[in-house]
């Protein structure tokens, strides 16, 4: 299966890929490289969400409506990370993005079913030198059909760049590039698994101090 534009398969790419495919994307191709059993999937690059924002971009400010923001005003991060996420949620795939997308899922999935599959954010930098942002974006479990995949793609690019959270860290560091590109791992559901992730308390405060490391925002439950 030849890698597009807009898509990649998990044999074709690696971590030397991750501005393209995420830090997920990158360690799954280098674990089939390495001949570990891993479902068969393929990754939307971020190239798909950067056509993705030019297309809102047409019709009204994204990165100006982040670069606006107060760092001490989160009244207006909330209200601003509320209404982007519901335009990118809302917006339908550039075509070509769409084409990809559709042929991709087709491959991956058994001819004239509904074969589930899980949908889950990659990002380019969820932990850099000087910030983190694991566990900030959504995944999904038990996606079935084309139509619902590019749904929850959409809703993954929303949590990965228009969270609360990351919208004020732009804020904060008067800096759009902060993480910005997002691509999404679309893989086989390997069992019937409905459910999966980590916990985090939102109060660092609610854990033990012994617990606390420099690097972890909150504690794993």
């Amino acid at each position: 299966m030849a890698a597009g534009r807009h898509i990649a398969w998990f044999d074709e790419i690696g971590l030397g890929d991750r501005e393209q495919v995420g830090g997920k994307g990158g360690s799954l191709g280098e674990l089939k490289r390495a001949g570990i059993a891993v479902p068969p999937g393929y990754v939307v690059r971020t190239a798909a969400f950067e056509r993705a924002l030019e297309s809102l971009e047409r019709k009204a400010p994204v990165r100006a409506a982040v670069a606006a923001l107060k760092a001490d005003d989160l009244e207006s991060i909330t209200a601003c990370s509320r209404a982007l996420r519901r335009r990118m949620e809302e917006a339908e795939l550039p075509g070509e993005v769409l084409e990809e997308l559709t042929t991709a899922h087709a491959s991956l999935v058994r001819a004239g079913t509904e074969q589930p599959v899980a949908v889950r954010s990659s990002a380019t930098c969820e932990d850099a030198l000087d910030a983190s942002f694991a566990g900030l974006q959504d995944t999904y479990l038990w996606v079935q059909g084309t139509a619902q995949v590019m749904e929850r793609v959409r809703s993954c690019w929303a949590s990965r760049v228009f969270r609360t959270r990351t919208c004020g860290s732009r804020a904060q560091r008067r800096s759009w590039s902060a993480c910005a590109a997002a691509g999404q791992a679309c893989t086989r559901c390997p069992r019937s698994a409905i459910a999966s992730g980590v916990g985090f308390p939102k109060n660092a405060s609610q854990w033990p101090s012994w617990s606390r490391s420099w690097w972890m925002p909150a504690r794993p439950v």
